[in-house]
């Protein structure tokens, strides 16, 4: 991709974010000026950027946006409800603009019908929300309100003597050049005045133009330039009062993703050098040599700056979650009016920051947590009126951190799951035995909603009901090393909660041996270790279970689950690893636990890449290579 164009997609994310935040806040306090500011801003700077690039259809398409907000904030209005979800709509489309941009190199074919009918939507809510007196045209809002406020924007001495040079050009015409010298002025001076910031002046401009082609004169159009020059005087006391800030010494600097994820490797290697060295320790303590202790000492010293290292490669792979969560007020507003029920969304946490890889994975398990919770737990306004519930649903998305884990809560003010539905459902598709039924508390009732194929929808919509359900939510979030689980409550809502580690690729592990062999189990799926007598393990069929805190656990041979040979063991007691994974609990039983240490994971790749029940590899101090176990696909 032509580097000019990575960049204008770079800064056109950013910008997006920026106004994204500002529409939230003016949701909120419509009244809120820096908002509006910010707003205006990221549309104008977006605009000038499409311009530059030469991105015709963007560029009309951001100016028509920037001119209704310019002269939102002359008439010190406010942003309606309608006025902020057109905002939110023009961002949604440019951000899929780019989208494509960035896989084709250019804008979709249908972009100008997409942006004309977003023009013709903005048209309409903008003349709901103004004076009978305001112009119809919105590809020209108002100029004569920019050439009011343009007395109080200074032009730098560059665009001065630009449009004093256009006057003696229009002076020095001829007959014979006339055309000629009116439409370059023109063109030139409206050129200047955008990007000076003052479309509203440009287009009076070009208006002034037009007319002095059409009169043959160019009278209109001097005294059009003449105009601009005096409305807009640079004084000493104006550049004084507009000066910038001295710069920050804080620094952004862009880095290629490709370096960054080098990097990440470069430190795996380090970690794998500094546990080699430690095992070297070991057996040099073992041998009773004088140096190692000195050399221990130093390990220690690498053991610090290592982990400090892998902190903040860590850190820069990291994005905050509004990257992902600030994709939704649009997707909100087409979904309540798509089905007719009246909703706001509330994003808290925002902030919040995770690995590059979890935020990227987050978008569709989250958007059909907000579908389901749309499609069946919002009611409709009358049913709401009837439960004396305000006739507005809410649905909160609300991110934070809990020590190394990222949890993201979905709360509705719906009307909670239906139990008894899902029990109907779940007896009549099979999902459990009705013996089996009848034991499960309500909790794990509403967790079989999480059963593959398992729906309650009785019909497909929009929205919901294609037969994609919340098993493939909890699928791919397990693939991240993440669960998922829900609390409902009848008449007052749902929460589903993801909980999601906080980086992908540093993870804490605990080895366990096997039928010989030695492999990794992510630590944040130990609950803990316990060694029982055999003879309190119950025979389940070919299989075993063991009492354990009021719970009765399965428990699985790890070597028969991962079909390795395992030497007999004559042994009184079982070592079992207690585990949890996406809500459900079960013991693993193992040879022998070992020590437990913070790797950088390595993905599986080549032949070994479609390897089921592998999350990925590490070298171990001695040199060999650890295989850290999935859970997810080895126990569901």
């Amino acid at each position: 991709m032509n580097e000019f164009i990575e960049q204008f997609i770079i800064e056109c994310h950013e910008l997006i974010e920026q106004a994204t935040a500002a529409l939230l806040t003016l949701e909120n306090s419509p009244r809120d000026t820096e908002a509006l500011d910010s707003l205006f801003r990221a549309f104008h700077t977006l605009k000038g950027s499409a311009a530059i690039m030469d991105f015709v259809v963007m560029e009309r398409l951001l100016h028509t946006f920037e001119s209704a907000l310019s002269e939102l904030k002359s008439n010190q209005g406010t942003v309606s409800n309608d006025l902020n979800g057109d905002c939110l709509a023009c961002l949604d489309l440019i951000g899929r603009w780019l989208d494509v941009l960035e896989s084709a190199g250019e804008l979709p074919a249908d972009a100008e019908a997409q942006a004309n009918a977003l023009l013709t939507r903005l048209n309409h809510d903008f003349q709901q929300t103004d004076d009978a007196s305001q112009p119809q045209d919105h590809g020209a809002l108002t100029p004569e309100a920019h050439e009011a406020s343009a007395a109080n924007t200074t032009l730098p001495q560059v665009a001065r003597d630009l449009l004093t040079a256009q006057i003696a050009l229009l002076d020095e015409a001829t007959a014979a050049t006339f055309i000629g010298c009116v439409a370059s002025a023109g063109n030139a001076a409206s050129n200047v005045l955008v990007a000076c910031g003052l479309p509203g002046v440009a287009e009076l401009v070009a208006r002034a133009t037009a007319k002095s082609l059409t009169d043959k004169d160019a009278g209109p159009l001097r005294t059009e330039l003449l105009q601009a020059l005096s409305a807009a005087v640079e004084t000493p006391q104006a550049v004084a009062a507009t000066a910038p800030r001295p710069p920050s010494t804080v620094r952004t600097l862009r880095i290629d993703a490709d370096k960054v994820e080098l990097l990440v490797r470069l430190v795996g290697e380090l970690t794998i050098i500094k546990n080699a060295l430690g095992h070297v320790i070991n057996t040099a303590q073992a041998d009773a040599n004088p140096i190692a202790g000195t050399l221990k000492d130093q390990h220690g010293v690498l053991d610090r700056i290592t982990s400090e290292v892998q902190r903040t490669v860590v850190g820069m792979r990291v994005l905050p979650l509004r990257t992902v969560l600030g994709r939704f007020p649009p997707v909100m507003r087409d979904m309540a009016a798509s089905l007719g029920k009246p909703a706001k969304l509330l994003i808290e946490g925002d902030e919040t920051e995770a690995d590059k890889a979890i935020v990227e994975m987050l978008f569709e398990p989250l958007l059909h947590v907000v579908r389901n919770a749309m499609d069946h737990g919002i009611e409709s306004a009358s049913a709401r009126a009837q439960s004396n519930k305000p006739p507005v649903a809410t649905i909160v998305m609300r991110a934070y951190r809990q020590g190394d884990r990222v949890l993201i809560d979905v709360v509705d003010d719906g009307k909670g799951i239906d139990v008894a539905r899902i029990r109907q459902v779940a007896t009549e598709r099979g999902v459990v035995t009705p013996e089996r039924l009848a034991e499960l508390t309500e909790a794990d009732i509403i967790d079989l909603v999480f059963a593959p194929g398992f729906s309650t929808a009785t019909k497909v919509t929009e929205i919901s009901g294609r037969g994609v359900g919340m098993d493939a939510v909890r699928t791919s979030v397990g693939r991240v090393g993440g669960s998922v689980s829900i609390e409902s409550r009848a008449g007052q809502g749902t929460t589903v909660r993801f909980s999601l580690p906080f980086s992908v690729m540093m993870t804490q592990v605990m080895t366990v041996e096997a039928g010989g062999q030695t492999f990794g189990i992510p630590l944040d799926a130990v609950i803990e270790t316990i060694r029982v007598p055999v003879n309190t393990l119950i025979g389940v069929g070919a299989a075993h279970a063991i009492a354990h805190r009021n719970r009765t656990l399965p428990v699985f041979e790890l070597a028969n689950l991962l079909h390795v040979q395992s030497p007999a063991v004559a042994n009184d007691d079982a070592i079992i690893v207690i585990t949890s994974f996406a809500g459900q609990w079960g013991g693993i039983r193992v040879d022998r636990i070992g020590e437990r240490m913070e790797v950088m994971l390595k993905p599986l790749e080549g032949l070994l890449g479609g390897v089921p029940g592998i999350t990925g590899t590490t070298i171990m101090g001695d040199g060999r290579v650890l295989l850290v176990l999935d859970l997810g696909e080895i126990l569901l």
